[in-house]
């Protein structure tokens, strides 16, 4: 609960500060070859982080008594699905495999940005890239 906890709130402080990397890793992800599979992986991470964005200006208390509305449950909800949603794509970038160099770089730029789950996600994630084909010494 307190893990699952703790990705819902690196959603959260990922949409608040929207941050330049992921706008950056989008931007290399157009330099990258269409069947690198890291292209769909790290578009997934963006159209997360703006459901995260969008949800979290839902569920704003502050800001919904400013507009004078009240938080609904739904909007609740829709934050928490929003953050299942980013972790899913945070945890898919782990599993993912660049074909380039190119993507190799963007995920390099994500990975500098993102909150890991833990520290064992984040070994996972730079050992799979490591083991990327795109690095091997040519032959």
């Amino acid at each position: 609960m307190i893990r699952h906890a703790g990705r819902i709130e690196a959603a959260r402080r990922a949409a608040i500060e929207p941050t330049r990397s992921i706008k950056m890793a989008a931007t290399a992800c157009k330099l990258v070859e269409r069947d690198d599979p890291i292209v769909e992986t790290i578009a997934l991470i963006h159209q997360a982080n703006g459901a995260v964005t969008r949800a979290c200006a839902r569920a704003d208390e502050t800001a919904a008594r400013q507009e004078g509305r009240i938080v609904a449950q739904a909007d609740r909800d829709t934050l928490e699905a929003a953050g299942h949603s980013y972790a899913a794509a945070i945890e898919a970038l782990a599993a993912c495999m660049p074909c380039t160099l190119a993507g190799v770089r963007a995920v390099l730029s994500v990975l500098a940005q993102v909150d890991p789950p833990d520290e064992a996600w984040l070994r996972d994630a730079l050992g799979r890239l490591a083991a990327c084909p795109a690095l091997a010494d040519p032959a």
